[in-house]
């Protein structure tokens, strides 16, 4: 049987340095990728050679043990596509939303498990959801309360999927107490399924599901750092009374139309994101001339507009954050082609 890296997964070969698995030493248990983003966070291999969605979801189907399913809790609608919800029909999965301590500290948290709870119970009908936990970076409790509802499973081979970033390998390494498998913000670290024995269990983490709607998956490796949400969220808030436009970096431009004195806009998103404010036809002249000054920016864009039906809701950028309006009409958002907007009654 051929030797897998402890961190991805992937068979280790000496062959091509250029291809996953590469080792100089055959007697190393870590490609020479995964140490190199362990110890240098650097990428030795273009991090697109990756697993398709559809041979992860037919592995899926397949599997016979308990699925943990875990999502970011700020978007699980973007976790939960049709196709992942069909192969997991039938399925025993305990839910685990990821990343509650993101969220800003005035955030009404059952408000939010309340509608996941909602969500979830209309999406994930035809599976078998034995508990949905919730788990931050520094949780001490979230061990033995996770290993409490796998034993009442009955199952001891416990597979960990997600979609890419959603901290599947953190989550593990969180339950080993220890550091084994590669962590990184870089889409599709882990290669291929990776059995890592634990007790009397069977630890199996998973590529992640790549969801070519995400600006995570449309963004260069280098700039994903300008996006990422790793550490809770201070809120920016600018009270409307007249139309306005926003742009944020060159990713993103967001024109407001409102006739409300009282209206409002909040984003929800990286610290490291730079947000421009002007009136509507000053801001599409800004953002037309100096997008693409921005490391992160449009490179082929296309336009949403949204007619607003609440008076206050939340529009979903997939990969970039939440924008919360209030008081609001319409708004016409400028993008990259092929990333996923949603709106909803907001909950944030």
């Amino acid at each position: 049987m051929m030797k897998k890296c402890i961190g991805c997964g992937v068979e280790l070969q000496m062959e091509d340095i250029k291809k996953p698995g590469y080792i100089k030493d055959i007697n190393q248990d870590y490609c020479q990728r995964c140490f190199r983003m362990t110890h240098y966070n650097d990428l030795t291999i273009d991090m697109k050679n990756r697993i398709e969605r559809k041979a992860i979801l037919d592995k899926i189907r397949e599997i016979d043990g308990l699925l943990v399913l875990i999502v970011d809790i700020l978007h699980i609608e973007f976790a939960l596509r049709s196709d992942l919800i069909e192969a997991l029909k039938g399925k025993d999965i305990v839910l685990v939303l990821n990343k509650y301590d993101v969220l800003p500290k005035n955030v009404n948290l059952e408000r939010i498990l309340e509608y996941i709870n909602r969500y979830t119970a209309k999406h994930l009908k035809n599976t078998r959801v034995h508990e949905v936990l919730l788990t931050q970076k520094f949780d001490e409790g979230f061990n033995n309360l996770f290993l409490d509802v796998v034993d009442e499973s009955g199952y001891r081979s416990i597979y960990f999927v997600g979609n890419v970033n959603a901290g599947k390998s953190t989550i593990i390494n969180k339950l080993l107490k220890d550091k084994k498998l590669t962590e990184s913000r870089y889409p599709s670290t882990t290669l291929d399924f990776n059995v890592i024995p634990y007790d009397e269990y069977l630890f199996i983490d998973t590529p992640g599901l790549i969801d070519e709607s995400s600006l995570i998956c449309k963004t260069e490796q280098s700039n994903l750092k300008q996006i990422e949400i790793n550490k809770m969220i201070k809120p920016l808030v600018y009270q409307l009374y007249e139309n306005q436009s926003y742009a944020i970096d060159g990713i993103l431009k967001i024109d407001v139309y409102t006739k409300n004195p009282k209206s409002s806009i909040i984003f929800y998103g990286s610290p490291l994101l730079n947000i421009h404010r002007s009136g509507i036809e000053n801001g599409s002249i800004y953002f037309d001339k100096h997008h693409k000054e921005f490391p992160l920016h449009v490179n082929d864009a296309y336009i949403k507009e949204i007619k607003i039906g609440h008076d206050r809701e939340d529009i979903l950028i997939n990969g970039l954050g939440i924008i919360t309006v209030k008081g609001v009409n319409r708004v016409v958002i400028t993008t990259q082609k092929g990333v996923e907007i949603l709106e909803r009654e907001s909950i944030i």
